[in-house]
């Protein structure tokens, strides 16, 4: 699976250990990110406040989209952050599996608890926060077999399938998953 991994900047290099496990933990479970920005900001050494709007417009669509790329999205939410919010409810009207990390304690201002795609997790050490994630990776990584599946179809939706086909140039299975996508996103 591709996997979007975020977290705020305030407090990064306090956090980077923390960030870095999660990472590991990600790719060591034989999935791949979305973004590698941790990465970018480890070796550039990149200042907040010294990017400019710019440089922030090109951050913001490249997580943007990561997260459309993504099959799921962490994020470490420790510190409240405006931005993490946001990527949260993003990936949420996405409707994608989101687990929420938080070092020691939950945060009170998490909204949506009912929705089954969200996981709020608080861990207080580097076995409990490799344990979580790999526990979430587990639960949302969706056997190969599982994504495939045979339909029988009427008279009539075979003909229409077949037209389309034939004039849109699409393969059937196409026509089905644009259908099906249109029918998500109007739910959103």
């Amino acid at each position: 699976m591709k996997i979007h991994f975020s977290a705020p900047l305030q407090g990064l290099d306090k956090r980077l250990d923390d960030y870095d496990l999660i990472e590991r933990t990600i790719t060591h479970a034989g999935h791949t990110l979305a973004k590698k920005w941790l990465q970018v900001y480890k070796t550039q050494k990149v200042i907040p406040s010294q990017v400019s709007e710019e440089e922030w417009r090109k951050i913001s669509d490249s997580t943007l989209l990561a997260i459309e790329e993504a099959d799921a999205v962490i994020i470490e939410a420790t510190i409240p952050s405006f931005s993490m919010g946001y990527i949260s409810a993003l990936t949420l009207a996405h409707k994608k599996p989101l687990l929420m990390l938080f070092n020691s304690r939950p945060q009170p201002y998490i909204l949506d608890v009912s929705n089954t795609l969200r996981r709020a997790e608080v861990y207080s050490n580097a076995q409990q926060l490799e344990e979580v994630i790999l526990s979430f990776l587990r639960d949302v990584d969706v056997d190969g077999s599982k994504l495939r599946f045979n339909m029988a179809l009427d008279r009539e939706i075979y003909n229409f399938l077949n037209w389309e086909s034939v004039n849109t140039g699409k393969t059937k299975a196409q026509i089905i998953r644009e259908v099906l996508k249109e029918q998500i996103h109007k739910k959103s």
